[in-house]
Order: C-alpha cells, then sequence, then structure tokens
C-alpha cells in the first residue's frame, strides 16, 4: 500500500527521476576523488557520492525506490585495510533497494533545502507504467538488487549502482536519449598499476592511491574502464536546463518548482513502451 508522499502529482501516469548532488566530488583526478570521497565519509556528509532515486506513479498507487549499498561500512576495510586502491571504482558490493518509507521523510525534507535536489518528471501512460512495474518486479525477483556497483549494467542482470539504476527505467521506457547519455555520464581510464584486490591481486595503498593518482591513464596505457552515471551531472543538467527554459523556454522541457527543489517535467505520454523482454542477457 502506497503512502502519503506530499510531492504532487502532476499527470495520471508519471515516472521521477530525484537527483540529489554530492556534498562535492573532485573528479579531476583519481586523487583527488579518493580524497573528496574519503572526507565526504570521514564527516559523515549525507549521500557522499550523490545519489537518485525513482517514483512511478499511476492513480492506483506508486512505488518509491533506489539501489544503495546493502552495507554502509562496506569499501572502507577494502581500502584502508585491504589494498584495493583504486580498485573499489570496480568493486561489487552487496546491495538492496531502498524503501519508501525511509526515502520520502528524506526527500521532503532536501526539498527544502535549495540546491540539495533536483527532479525531473516525465508524463508517461498506462503501458509504459505496467512495463516499469513489470521490470521492477523481475528485478527483485532475480535478486539483481543483491548487486551494487558503479560498473554494472541493470538490464544485463548484473545489479546496479543508484544512477544506473534510475537511467534503466528511462532505457526500459524507451526515453533514454543520446543527450542524457552525453550529460550525464563519465568516462575515465583507471591506472592499472594502482588497481589492487581481486582483480590484480596485488595490494595497493591508500597513500600509493595520493603520491601517484595524479591523472587518469591515458589510451595507450594500461588501464581499465570506468563509466558512471553521475548523480552531480544530472542535478547539473536539470539546473542549467530549468534555468534556461524560464529564459528561453523551448516548448519541451516544462520549468517547475517543488518546495526549494528545481524540477522539469518532459511529456512523453504519447510514446509507446517497447515491446519485448526486458534484460538483455535472457
Amino acid at each position: 500500500m502506497s503512502m502519503k508522499f506530499d510531492f504532487p502529482a502532476k499527470t495520471p501516469h508519471e515516472l521521477v527521476l530525484f537527483f540529489y548532488p554530492s556534498p562535492g566530488l573532485n573528479w579531476m583526478n583519481p586523487k583527488g576523488l579518493t580524497y573528496t570521497t574519503t572526507r565526504n565519509k570521514l564527516l559523515g556528509r549525507p549521500r557522499a557520492i550523490g545519489h537518485v532515486t525513482i517514483l512511478v506513479r499511476s492513480p492506483d498507487g506508486f512505488f518509491l525506490t533506489g539501489m544503495t549499498q546493502l552495507l554502509q561500512n562496506e569499501g572502507r576495510r577494502e581500502v584502508l585495510f585491504g589494498g584495493y586502491g583504486l580498485g573499489i571504482l570496480l568493486h561489487n558490493f552487496k546491495g538492496a533497494l531502498e524503501k519508501q518509507e525511509k526515502l520520502i521523510p528524506e526527500l521532503e525534507k532536501r526539498s527544502l533545502k535549495p540546491g540539495w535536489l533536483s527532479y525531473f518528471r516525465v508524463a508517461t501512460n498506462e503501458k509504459t507504467n505496467a512495463r516499469l512495474r513489470e521490470y521492477l518486479e523481475a528485478y527483485k525477483k532475480n535478486n539483481y538488487d543483491a548487486y551494487y556497483g558503479m560498473k554494472n549494467r541493470p538490464l544485463c542482470g548484473e545489479g546496479s549502482g543508484c544512477s544506473a539504476f534510475a537511467a534503466s527505467f528511462l532505457e526500459t521506457a524507451g526515453i533514454l536519449s543520446n543527450e542524457f547519455r552525453r550529460e550525464w555520464t563519465r568516462h575515465f581510464n583507471i591506472p592499472h598499476d594502482l588497481i589492487g584486490g581481486p582483480i590484480t591481486g596485488k595490494k595497493v595503498s591508500v597513500i600509493d592511491v595520493i603520491r601517484r593518482a595524479d591523472r587518469w591513464a591515458q589510451e595507450n596505457e594500461p588501464h581499465e574502464k570506468g563509466f558512471f552515471w553521475d548523480p552531480d551531472l544530472m542535478h547539473a543538467w536539470l539546473v542549467r536546463t530549468h534555468d534556461r527554459e524560464i529564459r528561453n523556454p523551448s516548448g519541451e522541457f516544462i520549468p517547475e518548482t517543488w518546495n526549494a527543489s528545481a524540477g522539469i517535467a518532459w511529456d512523453m505520454s504519447a510514446q509507446s513502451p517497447p515491446t519485448g523482454k526486458i534484460f538483455q542477457h535472457l
């Protein structure tokens, strides 16, 4: 049964992505990323690497969820004592789907603080929402939510990170545009000599990373590919698009607000969802 949620509905069927920006991450190089991630976690800053949750709403109710780590301290021991180094970027964590009874008060609280939340509202239709519900049920039934990681591809049955999970709902609905793929993602080359842990069987200390990781690897250097749907980029795109549409409306995206949070609405209610299998590996 759906709980009460103060976020207002605008259309009978809708998909909403909520973007939580991080408290500040430096992606210029591995050293900066390691330092800012560690700082955010040690200071207890909420959603240390940013976060994304999804809402699917129809006239008969809604579900609100997101992917997260099951054990919030997993990764700390691996980096500090296990010698994972930058291998932590490729680590497969234990995962879980978030409960809406915990997300609702967090979202409502964040919505009151300027800059703490933005949202992307997509008007859908009955067929699209039925497919999204089918996707979530199959995702849970197959225990894909037990796996959480930056590299995991949700529609390949690998589990997911929070932001890739949100993007997979747009893809399942058939509306993941090239603009979103371009504006919301990061691609980077992880230097192979700084990857420790089970992937390489060697130890790389935090000190090694801080001393040596002043740049990402070049294409001609040994590396592993890194890919990330970045909540900070998602949030920045949303705010930028919101402000642009106020100044110079295009008619494609409609700016709106919820409390102190910027949002944009996108009408895809006439778009038919894809048919056939949802998961690419089956």
